[in-house]
This record gives structure tokens, sequence and C-alpha cells, in this order.
């Protein structure tokens, strides 16, 4: 190479320029990772990247399973102690990471390369996060797409197998460390976490970060009906006897409460046909006294015709009492009260009149006829 093509001392080559920049080197042991510049600018002094999946070769007692306390459907994040990378995460530590899960963390499959992790590997969500005898507790949510059918086999073969040290779950996080000693060993003390990038599925879990799923394994099977008939005749025939005998008494109390509904309804159809009668015999009351009023009004119109001393009460009286459906007679009665003669009669009380008087020759006599009678003329009586 000629000696003014050759760079300067300390010059980066433009093809390293475009790379993407490297993680920090391992500086502090197995699983710690030092920040660049950049990211040490944004954390406390002390914060290193740490990773609690085992990458270094220790004895087979590491992959003997291990005990925990019950919690269903719950995933142990990680312990407080000393993880296999010589990492001993103290209580302040434990309850940070507790307290980045009470929010949504995601979990990948393995560790990433870096921070920019491609959706495709977000296999979990980890979530209400707690702390329970020194472990912190929490959540998950499998997703369907794109490998839960994959992890969920192989919980399965670890639930079935009570294999959950099989593989587990491993933190990704920013934390605070120092040097020290904690129960008579030196090593990395975890102070704090300030930052829990993920909670990842890895095959050697560091800080015993698993699943549980021996404690599901734990739970009694189930049997289902045929096998239960066949084993166990005399257990069967109880349980359907007993079953029988709860679906009886529900039945006999919802009848029950259904005749009850049947009578209440029936009581309350009784008191609104009740109601309803007694409305309509008002409505019917009241349209009969309107008539009753057009009525009369129309007998007085009529009456109006007649001079004023061939009308009279009891004339009117007798006219209304025939009623609506003698109109005609009525008509003709009032036509041959017009046509009548009067005359004059004078009283003790005062001049009064003669009603339906009729005119005849000297020589006859006379027949004073009453209002009722001529009446009963007119309707043929």
């Amino acid at each position: 190479m000629d000696p003014e093509e050759q760079p300067s001392e300390g010059a980066v080559p433009e093809v390293e320029q475009i790379q993407e920049t490297p993680e920090g080197q391992k500086e502090l042991g197995p699983g710690l990772y030092a920040l660049s510049e950049e990211e040490a600018a944004k954390y406390p002094p002390n914060t290193y990247r740490i990773r609690e999946e085992l990458t270094h070769p220790l004895n087979a007692a590491v992959f003997e399973p291990g005990q925990a306390a019950a919690g269903k459907n719950d995933i142990t994040v990680i312990e407080q102690g000393w993880s296999l990378n010589g990492h001993y995460y103290n209580a302040d530590a434990i309850g940070a990471i507790a307290g980045h899960c009470q929010e949504k963390v995601v979990g990948y499959f393995n560790h990433g390369e870096t921070n920019g992790r491609d959706p495709r590997d977000w296999a979990i969500t980890v979530e209400n996060g707690r702390v329970e005898n020194d472990q912190v507790r929490a959540k998950i949510h499998i997703f369907d797409e794109p490998d839960g059918d994959f992890l969920r086999e192989r919980l399965s073969y670890a639930r079935k197998e009570r294999a959950d040290h099989l593989f587990g779950l491993s933190i990704d996080a920013y934390a605070q460390v120092t040097e020290g000693e904690v129960e008579g060993r030196d090593g990395i003390i975890v102070e704090n976490v300030v930052k829990l990038n993920s909670v990842d599925i890895v095959m050697v879990p560091a800080a015993k970060g698993r699943f549980n799923v021996s404690e599901h394994a734990q739970e009694k099977p189930r049997m289902d009906v045929k096998t239960c008939r066949e084993e166990y005749p005399d257990t069967a025939r109880l349980i359907a006897d007993e079953a029988v005998a709860e679906a009886q008494d529900a039945f006999a109390k919802e009848k029950a409460v259904l005749e009850q509904n049947v009578n209440d309804v029936s009581n309350t159809v009784a008191a609104l046909t009740e109601e309803l009668a007694q409305a309509q015999a008002k409505i019917d009351e009241y349209e009969q006294a309107s008539r009753q009023a057009e009525f009369v009004s129309e007998v007085g119109t009529l009456l109006e015709s007649l001079p004023e001393e061939k009308r009279s009460e009891k004339f009117r009286d007798i006219l209304v009492a025939l009623g609506p459906d003698k109109k005609d007679v009525i008509q003709e009665m009032i036509d041959e009260r017009k046509d009548s003669q009067v005359a004059p009669v004078v009283t003790g009380e005062g001049r009064g009149i003669v009603e339906a008087v009729e005119k005849s020759e000297p020589e006859e006599k006379v027949v004073e006829l009453s209002d009722d009678d001529r009446l009963k003329l007119l309707l043929g009586g």
C-alpha cells in the first residue's frame, strides 16, 4: 500500500463507520456489560447492563428441579440472593424489579444483541409484579403469533414431567452495582435496577427465573366421566344421584318462582281488567250524558219554533221523555201544537195556558185531552 494512502494513526476506516456500534464488553464477570458513553450519560453512576442467563458451564447440580411455593398462573422473575453469574440481588434490587413488573414488560425468545429487538421475537408480556417470599412473582400473557403454540407445547411438557428446570426466564436490565461481600462471599452486589428492558425466555436462567410449571403439575389430575364410571362405579353413581338431586331441587325452586310470577301476573291482569271496565263504564256514562245533553238542546231548539204562549216546561219534559229515537214523533207533536189554538184561562194563581184545546163547532161538545192522552194517541196507544 502506498504510504500516502495508509490511514493515519487513530483514523477509523470508512467501512467501520457505517457498522452498528457493538455493545460494551464484559468487565465485571459473566452477564455484566459496560454501557456505551451515550447510554451511561442517561443513567446513574455504576450502572451496567445485566443479563441473568448462564453463559458458562457449571456442574450438573444446577440443572436439578427446584422447589417453589404455590402460586397458580404465576412466574418467578427472579429471586433475592446470589445468581449463578455471581451477582447478589439485595432487597432493594428485588423491590425495584417488582416495581418495573407492575407495568407491562416485554419478553423475547433469548436475549438479543442490541436494544432494538425484532418485534417478531416478542413472545410474552409480564405484568402485575410483586414481592413474595424474597421472589418477584408476576403474571404472563403468551401471544399466539408467531410462536405461541411452540411455547405452550414446551410448557405443557415441562408441566407433565415436572421439569421447570429445563428452561426459564432471565432479566435484561440496567442496574447499579458495586463490589462487596454478602453472606461470606465476594462478588457483584446489585443495589438497584434502574431499567428493566425485558424478561426473556432462555434455556439456562442464572437467577432462578422460571415458569413455575412444577407448581401446576401438583394439581390433582381431572378424570373424565367414562373413566370414573368404569373404574369407580359406586362413586360415579353417588355423583350422579347427587347431581340429579341438586337438579331436581333447583328445578323445584325455579318452578315455585315461575308459578309465583305467573300468579302475580294473573292478579295484575285481573286488577287491570277491573280498572279498564270501570274506566269504560265512566266513558259510557259520560258519552250517554253528552248525547242526552245534545238531545235536550235539540228539543229546546225545536220548541223555539213555537210561539211563547204555546211553550211549557211540562210539554218540554214530555218531549224529552220520548228520547232521541222518537225525533219524528217529537217533530209531529210540535207541528200539531203549532197548528192548535189555545185560549187563556184565568185561575186563582193568575193567567194560565190551556194546552192543546182544539177549536170545534159550537153545536159539538168539546172534549179536552191532556198531554198524556194526546201522547198515547200519537203513539198508537
